[in-house]
């Protein structure tokens, strides 16, 4: 679908603003060129690829599924249904004119430290194997 989708981005004028950037073996060199993270499924548990976002200071547009909105906040995310392509244009609209995407991006970064960084998740999976052991 890339070539459709190049042609559609040229016939809406959003070359520049708009890249496709395929496969990418360094997705956290990929997430600094970005201001938003849009995730757009339509069924999910927790996908890594969210966390990876928050981490890299990113406010998020996603779709309500899964596990997402319980690592999220609403200071740092727009949710929308699934399936609804409408809801996540208003939602990627709204993004792209907030004034305060940096300090989204920054409730994001710590929300992702503070609960899932290497520390936090040592000391959980710590907590699961004591509780876990006779």
């Amino acid at each position: 679908m890339q070539e459709n989708l190049s042609a559609h981005i040229a016939k809406l004028g959003l070359e520049g603003r708009a890249r496709l950037e395929g496969r990418t073996g360094n997705s956290a060199e990929t997430l600094q060129d970005l201001d938003v993270f849009v995730f757009s499924s339509v069924n999910e548990g927790l996908p890594l690829v969210i966390l990876e976002a928050m981490a890299a200071g990113l406010p998020i547009v996603t779709t309500d599924v899964g596990g997402i909105p319980e690592v999220l906040s609403k200071e740092s995310a727009w949710l929308c249904p699934p399936g609804e392509p409408e809801a996540l244009a208003r939602a990627m609209l709204q993004a792209a004119n907030c004034t305060d995407l940096r300090e989204r991006g920054e409730i994001a970064r710590r929300l992702a430290a503070n609960r899932y960084g290497l520390e936090q998740m040592a000391a959980s999976y710590q907590d699961l194997y004591l509780r876990l052991l006779p």
